[in-house]
């Protein structure tokens, strides 16, 4: 039998007693339970046993649905987030390929961003004028979390977005073993980013800066609208400038600023050419017999060209100026429509060579198709027809008028500087049509312009637009160590055509005929006195100091002071 023993005070006496089992196990319902009945064992009701059972129950259940949604529901993604705490991928952005220049500058190149992913962003030369031709590109998007959900570097526009998949180069892949807390334990590169090829342009990039600046200048002083030029190698096609004014900010489009849309003037501004296309009426005139270098068209002021059907209300086409008699050569110097008129639609005993042939000279040249450099979208000229202006005009018929007009550039004709330094290439280089290109390494093999004209009447225009320089309408490039041969022309524009377009095209050097060019300046008032030769000249004294190779100098001619003063000329018409 054990005991237990219960020390206890009463009175302030300690007193031990000792406790028997059987005085525990005594019933509970005893009435004569004393102060140990607290010690005593007693028996659960149902109803205890029951809420017991309900709360252990219902947070069994509470437990299984929680598993149940972390398993099933959510499963896939802390799977993911597992393995990501154990593997991660790192992206190794390709650098895009460096653009350079004919001279090998860099034009465009690649500097390491300060971003968490290093994304290599791209960097521009700081000349203007190039922003056209060397395009902009876009960054990939990222989402909330600062993570790209694109992968590549996209070119947008020009040189960037024409050679796209040279330049841009492959990803690679860098993968990362890291701890459950997410420290890097190793890594390994997978797959070796392949970054893009070199580009080499055709472009003197500091000559096309200069060329920029002339007729930023030029539109500043005058009052152009803006402008654009090309100066391309007249056997070869490579373009050496090509640029518009004005240019857009290609930061800004970057970061997705809204902007004015400037054209590019070179490529796909589509103008009024004026007198510039004489030079090809001229050879259209010799080749098909009309005219031969000794006839002589007396330039007046106007020519009537009388009304069969109203006979008292002749049709009085204007010229610029009265020059007098002229044979060819010193009408494409001075540029006076009357013989032109007479070439094209006849008038004092000339025949005309007509619409149909004008046409057929000026689509040989290139002028009237479509014409690009390598995946540069070009727009497409026009010149004028009885089909075209069948199909604009409501089936209205042609009329001389119409002839007289298109023979001087005017009425419907459409061209863009690209088309006329063509054109005007193929005048130079004795009949070969070139196909003008961007990039050094790109070799075209030019064509024979498709009508048949003999060597003698090239050389013949030629001397005509020498003729411009020194004795004509463009003496404002007759330079010091500068020879060039030249055509003026003004368009006339607008509402009672109180607006000019004002152009130059021609080549240089004089003899070699290396180089051709063409400039356009848009829209100014007809009562301005500073035509396109302004911004040309600019252009000619920037290479006679930088670049005197490109005229066929020995070494370079110092500007001064004096070179800059230039009288005004009239524009002509």
């Amino acid at each position: 039998m054990w005991r237990l023993r219960y020390l206890f005070s009463r009175s302030g006496l300690k007193t031990r007693r000792e406790i028997f089992p059987e005085e525990i196990l005594i019933d509970s319902s005893n009435p004569g339970s004393n102060i140990y009945d607290s010690l005593i064992e007693k028996p659960l009701n149902s109803w205890r046993i029951l809420g017991m059972g309900a709360v252990f129950i219902g947070i069994l259940a509470l437990y299984s649905l929680r598993a149940g949604y972390l398993q099933i529901v959510q499963g896939a993604d802390f799977s993911e987030r597992a393995e990501k705490n154990t593997l991660d991928t790192k992206r190794l952005w390709a650098e895009r390929g460096i653009i350079k220049d004919r001279n090998g500058m860099a034009l465009a190149w690649n500097e390491q961003g300060n971003t968490m992913h290093e994304l290599p962003l791209r960097i521009y030369s700081s000349l203007p004028g190039l922003s056209h031709i060397l395009g902009f590109v876009r960054y990939p998007k990222v989402d909330k979390n600062g993570f790209y959900y694109e992968d590549k570097i996209t070119g947008v526009s020009g040189v960037e977005v024409v050679f796209e998949e040279e330049l841009a180069g492959k990803n690679g892949r860098k993968v990362f073993e890291t701890s459950v807390k997410g420290n890097p334990i190793s890594e390994s590169i997978i797959e070796q980013p392949v970054h893009g090829k070199e580009i080499n342009l055709t472009l003197d990039a500091e000559l096309q800066s200069a060329m920029h600046e002339s007729i930023r200048r030029l539109s500043n002083k005058a009052g152009f609208e803006g402008g654009g030029g090309i100066i391309m190698d007249s056997y070869t096609g490579e373009v050496l400038a090509i640029t518009s004014f004005p240019e857009f900010n290609r930061k800004e489009l970057n970061e997705g600023s809204e902007q004015p849309s400037y054209l590019n003037r070179a490529t796909q501004g589509l103008y009024t050419p004026g007198s510039i296309v004489k030079p090809c009426i001229a050879l259209a005139g010799l080749s098909e017999g009309v005219i031969d270098p000794q006839t002589v068209v007396v330039s007046t002021k106007q020519i009537v060209v009388p009304n069969p059907y109203n006979p008292d209300k002749p049709t009085i086409f204007h010229d610029w100026k009265e020059l007098g008699p002229l044979t060819v050569r010193g009408a494409i110097a001075n540029s006076p429509n009357s013989f032109f008129f007479a070439v094209g639609g006849g008038y004092q005993g000339v025949k005309g060579v007509g619409i149909e042939t004008i046409k057929k000279y000026m689509n040989a040249f290139g002028i009237g198709s479509d014409v690009a450099i390598d995946g540069f979208t070009g727009a497409h000229s026009v010149v004028p027809s009885p089909a075209w202006k069948e199909k604009y005009f409501d089936g209205e018929g042609w009329r001389l008028g119409d002839t007289y007009l298109t023979s001087i550039g005017q009425y419907g004709f459409q061209v863009t500087p690209l088309h006329m330094a063509r054109g005007i290439a193929a005048i130079a280089n004795d009949g070969l049509l070139v196909t003008p290109t961007l990039r050094k390494d790109q070799k075209n093999d030019p064509t024979s312009v498709d009508v048949n004209i003999p060597s003698q009447y090239y050389q013949i225009v030629r001397e005509g637009m020498a003729g411009t320089i020194t004795a004509g309408t463009a003496k404002t490039l007759n330079i010091k160590g500068v020879s060039v041969a030249a055509k003026t022309g003004t368009a006339e524009i607008g509402a009672g055509k109180a607006f000019v377009n004002s152009w130059v095209v021609g080549f240089f050097p004089k003899d070699s005929r290396r180089y051709t060019f063409a400039l356009v300046m848009e829209k100014a008032p007809r009562a301005n006195t500073f035509g396109a030769t302004m911004a040309m000249r600019d252009t000619f004294l920037w290479m006679r100091e930088h670049r005197p190779n490109y005229l066929g100098l020995s070494e370079p001619i110092k500007n001064t002071a004096q070179d800059a003063v230039v009288l005004p000329e009239p524009m002509i018409r």
